[in-house]
């Protein structure tokens, strides 16, 4: 897979100068949850999964806490942009199972769940994806948070990473904070 880093480093800059602005209103919500949502399907671009557990060409499951604006959004954009990925959108809540689930993002309002929904995927080949502050360093695979005027920080938990057996390509991992 060859990425070339200067485009992930322009749409980064691009996600930064968006979110920059103030978010007051039903607008501004709206236009965040858009923003998830395309960071959930880069994230995507640039991870892969056991040949065991997803093909190439098989489409992804994103699993979305139920009740989250995000899925909605990763609904429309379902199979389009230039790289075309397949993805069937499943909302989730506590009572479900979760191993049908190659991305599951949760979002900072379920932040009092956080620890159930790391722990039933913990070693498992699903990528946890997280704006909630301090996921990855709490044992979510991934996270990143919106820094107002400031910047995106994106950080990776590495030992959980390596448990899934997921791999995320050097170009993403780059413009990460490692977590050991």
């Amino acid at each position: 897979m060859k990425i070339k880093g200067s485009w992930l480093r322009v749409f980064i800059l691009f996600m930064i100068a968006t979110i920059s602005a103030k978010h007051t209103s039903a607008a501004s919500l709206e236009a965040e949850e858009k923003i998830k949502a395309k960071f959930i399907t880069n994230y995507i671009h640039y991870t892969k999964w056991p040949q065991r557990i997803r093909k190439d060409n098989d489409p992804l499951v994103i699993c979305i806490i139920e009740g989250d604006l995000t899925a909605s959004y990763l609904r429309k954009m379902n199979g389009g942009g230039k790289n075309k990925v397949s993805m069937i959108i499943k909302e989730k809540n506590k009572k479900d199972n979760l191993l049908e689930c190659n991305v599951l993002f949760i979002n900072k309002d379920v932040t009092d769940d956080k620890y159930y929904y790391i722990n039933n995927t913990k070693g498992k080949p699903i990528l946890t994806i997280s704006d909630i502050p301090d996921f990855a360093k709490h044992g979510g695979i991934t996270s990143f948070q919106f820094i107002p005027g400031k910047d995106v920080e994106l950080e990776l938990n590495m030992p959980a990473l390596k448990a899934s057996k997921i791999d995320i390509h050097s170009d993403l991992l780059s413009i990460m904070t490692i977590i050991k």
